[in-house]
């Protein structure tokens, strides 16, 4: 199993942020919400300075990976630190409408 390093909330609020989260605060707990509407990550209150728990740092991670937001092999604590694991924006193939075939009548 990779080991992860300790991690602030602060740090791993940031990365998220540079990858297009926005942040959530309510009564214990702290919700995270891509731009796209897609992840959703929530995790317990934090303070800045406060080490993110390994299973909480994990979870981000994986749930990062399966968006395809980050790449899966950078490990759960590099993609905190090196920008560099952010997957480019693609640019969309066409117009981006669907086309069908046009029926001969």
């Amino acid at each position: 199993m990779t080991k992860t390093r300790p991690t602030t909330f602060a740090t791993l609020s940031n990365s998220l942020r540079r990858l297009g989260f926005g942040v959530v605060k309510t009564v214990g707990h702290v919700s995270f919400k891509h731009k796209t509407g897609r992840p959703v990550i929530l995790l317990p209150t934090y303070e800045s300075s406060q080490t993110i728990e390994p299973i909480h740092q994990m979870m981000v991670w994986k749930q990062l990976v399966d968006a395809g937001l980050i790449q899966g092999n950078t490990g759960p604590s590099k993609f905190l630190f090196d920008t560099s694991t952010v997957r480019p924006k693609r640019k969309p193939k066409g117009n981006g409408m669907l086309s069908t075939p046009k029926l001969k009548p």
